[in-house]
């Protein structure tokens, strides 16, 4: 399956973005005059309208020919919402997206860095270390930011891990007692089609974690609950037929682009 390119900096896209999306109602109109109203789940589609400015050669000539490669609006690709948390689940560590041994106990509610009962307290009550994580479908080469918020009674250790394929990149960390978010950055080119991202506890250790995200950029952005659905999207299309790029500069250029993808209720 293609995947959408990023840009040189390892951004997806640039601001502006405008995301909107669309839903569609059934409605039958019975003799008597009722009406029978539905929400059609089949329907829904997400829209997403990106501006780019500043363009180098090669960055633009990288979009046109991706645009070239799916045939326009013909082929799917899988496309990283750049205003959405990749995960699912981003607050429910005990769903089964997220794999974990069954010696790390999980505590809710506990208090979170943005003031509410959000967090999860994770113990590790093995003899070694253990982590939790979550997979997601997109490679190890693109570019990518594990984030996550912890804090801790007691100054212990942590390790952000990112693994896809035979390869793999690793952050040490030390929490303390106040609340801080933790980034790993990270790609893999020698990795495979999906990645790995875990938080790795130190047995006996005990940590209060909230705000799990990942992005597809170099560093984190502003944190993004999210629930069944993350911000993955393997059946996307351009919604548009040429995709035109003007020449601002030497070695500038802009342009502008419009996706779509259909989602189920």
């Amino acid at each position: 399956m293609p995947y959408f390119p990023q840009l040189s900096s390892g951004a997806l896209s640039q601001y502006p973005i405008t995301k909107r999306m669309s839903y569609r109602t059934i409605v039958n109109e019975l003799d008597d005059g009722s009406r029978v109203v539905l929400a059609d789940t089949n329907a829904a589609s997400i829209h997403w309208e990106m501006a780019y400015d500043g363009l180098s050669d090669e960055e633009s000539d990288v979009l046109v020919a991706f645009f070239a490669s799916v045939e326009g609006r013909l082929t799917s690709f899988t496309f990283w919402d750049p205003v959405d948390n990749l995960l699912g689940w981003s607050e429910t560590l005990s769903a089964a997206a997220w794999q974990s041994s069954t010696l790390l106990a999980l505590a809710t509610p506990v208090s979170d860095p943005l003031g509410t009962q959000r967090a999860t307290t994770v113990t590790n009550n093995g003899s070694g270390s253990l982590g939790i994580g979550q997979t997601i479908e997109i490679p190890g080469a693109v570019v990518c930011c594990w984030s996550f918020y912890a804090r801790s009674n007691s100054v212990q250790a942590v390790t952000l891990t990112r693994t896809s394929g035979s390869a793999s990149s690793a952050s040490a960390q030390t929490v303390g007692p106040n609340w801080r978010r933790f980034e790993l950055s990270s790609s893999l080119p020698a990795g495979g089609d999906a990645s790995v991202f875990q938080v790795v506890l130190s047995a006996g250790a005990s940590l209060d974690l909230f705000g799990f995200q990942v992005d597809a950029q170099p560093a984190a952005s502003q944190y993004v609950q999210t629930a069944a659905v993350g911000g993955v999207y393997p059946a996307t299309r351009f919604d548009m037929d040429e995709i035109t790029v003007t020449r601002t500069g030497l070695n500038q250029n802009s342009c502008g682009l419009r996706l779509v993808t259909h989602v189920n209720g």
